[in-house]
C-alpha cells in the first residue's frame, strides 16, 4: 500500500482552516463550550468535517490567525498566503497597530 501521502493529508488540512477563517460563519466554534477535551474545536455546520487546533497536523498559522479571527472576527485569509509566497521583494506586511486599541483585553 502506496497511500502514505503524509503532506497531501497536511495541504488538504490547510484547506479547511482556510474554509474556517473564509467563512466563520460556516462552522460552530466549540472552544468555549466543549467539555471534551477531545470534542473538536471547530465544526462545519453542514459537512460537520471537524477541526482540531492541538492536532499534529494544524499548520503554524492557524493560532495567530485564531488569535486575529477572535479579536476583528474576520481574517484575510489572501494576505495569509501572499505573505507565505513572497520571500522578499514585495511591500512589508502591514504593521499591527499595537497601542492605540482600547478595546483590547489585557491579559
Amino acid at each position: 500500500g502506496g497511500r502514505g501521502g503524509g503532506a497531501v493529508a497536511s495541504k488538504d488540512l490547510e484547506g479547511r482552516w482556510a474554509a474556517l477563517f473564509c467563512s466563520p460563519g460556516d462552522f460552530w466554534d466549540n472552544r468555549a463550550t466543549k467539555k471534551n477535551p477531545r470534542a473538536p474545536d471547530f465544526k462545519h455546520k453542514e459537512t460537520g468535517e471537524a477541526l482540531w487546533i492541538e492536532s499534529r497536523g494544524t499548520p503554524a498559522w492557524v493560532a495567530s490567525s485564531l488569535k486575529e479571527l477572535d479579536m476583528n472576527k474576520q481574517v484575510d485569509i489572501n494576505s495569509l498566503f501572499t505573505q507565505q509566497q513572497q520571500g522578499g521583494g514585495g511591500p512589508p506586511p502591514p504593521s499591527q497597530h499595537r497601542g492605540g486599541n482600547q478595546e483590547e483585553i489585557p491579559f
